[in-house]
């Protein structure tokens, strides 16, 4: 008798956001309108977390909440920045760390011309010893979340259309205990407390 079990499973999340031509326009009207990124200038900053993310988290409130109930923790922002591609501009192989979730908001993208972010997965295929990659299937207005760990990248870009998307990190387990704090602001302890009894029921690690 055969019997198979399905060990390892990885989150992926892939969403389409609702009235997205009106959310465009309100996500161009604040973004900066030059520049390939503001990654650099928001980590050098105090606060890493830019004006226009609030609308972003407003476009994007439904998905992430749907998200937050998968994982069974907040969807806490860690940080956000945009990213504009020029003709044969391109984000070489990286992930975003340890820290939790990030995530890709396609903002100006024609799948026409545009190629969506390669991912790599964490593990080789057992028959070729090779790593698998992927490319999602997305469309202008589409969301993916995913691992912060997992390694991705944005081709370069072919087109004489600029791709723009915009990127953000939310917080892991950690850094959510050592900022609860900050996160519930006094309100809500029980439904924190419940999480952490959740946690120790399962996890046997150091605490938070």
């Amino acid at each position: 008798m055969l019997h198979t079990e399905r060990q390892i499973v990885y989150p992926f999340f892939h969403f389409s956001l609702s009235e997205w031509s009106g959310k465009k326009q309100l996500i161009l009207r604040n973004l900066p309108k030059t520049g390939f990124t503001d990654y650099h200038a928001l980590e050098r900053s105090e606060d890493n977390i830019p004006e226009y993310a609030k609308v972003v988290q407003e476009c994007t409130g439904d998905e992430m909440q749907t998200v937050a109930k998968i994982i069974g923790y907040p969807a806490v922002l860690l940080g956000m920045w945009f990213e504009r591609s020029a003709k044969h501009q391109r984000h070489a192989t990286h992930n975003h760390g340890a820290c939790g979730y990030s995530a890709v908001l396609y903002v100006d993208f024609d799948p026409e011309v545009h190629d969506a972010t390669r991912f790599y997965m964490p593990y080789p295929d057992p028959m070729s010893g090779s790593i698998t990659n992927f490319s999602p299937p997305v469309k202008e207005g589409d969301l993916v979340v995913f691992p912060s760990h997992m390694l991705h990248e944005a081709t370069p870009n072919q087109s004489d259309k600029d791709r723009l998307i915009i990127s953000f990190n939310i917080m892991g387990k950690q850094l959510i205990y050592s900022n609860h704090n900050k996160i519930w602001n006094g309100e809500n302890k029980e439904g924190y407390e419940k999480m952490r009894e959740k946690d120790r029921n399962f996890f046997d690690g150091p605490e938070y």
